[in-house]
């Protein structure tokens, strides 16, 4: 990549957080400024059930990550890949995972 492509990058991941952060800030004072509780019981429960299986997915995913290590270096005799891009997929697998699972248990609890 060239040296002007990771400035230009840099700089996007950071508006891209500030966004977020930014929305995120907005809603919680909309919501506050409508008289609605930041957490309450249903909330709590359904953030715990998402935690819980985002552990367990995480969890799986790491031993699938180690599995696939020991079987794609000494068996399949494939090159080492660096530590960076599993900690990275390993990040990204929390997130989505955590997002999908909260959005889903909110969901369920929404159906009468």
């Amino acid at each position: 990549m060239s040296e002007l492509g990771w400035p230009i990058i840099s700089l996007f991941i950071g508006g891209t957080l500030i966004a977020f952060l930014a929305l995120y800030l907005f809603k919680i004072r909309r919501e506050l400024k409508a008289g609605y509780p930041l957490k309450d019981e249903r909330t709590e429960r359904i953030t715990g059930k998402a935690a819980m299986g985002t552990y367990y997915v995480t969890l799986f995913f790491l031993v699938a990550q180690c599995f696939w290590i020991l079987l794609g270096y000494e068996v399949m005799h494939l090159p080492e890949i660096e530590a960076g891009w599993y900690s990275i997929s390993t990040m990204m697998v929390m997130g989505f995972s955590f997002g999908i699972l909260n959005w889903y248990y909110v969901r369920k609890e929404e159906q009468p």
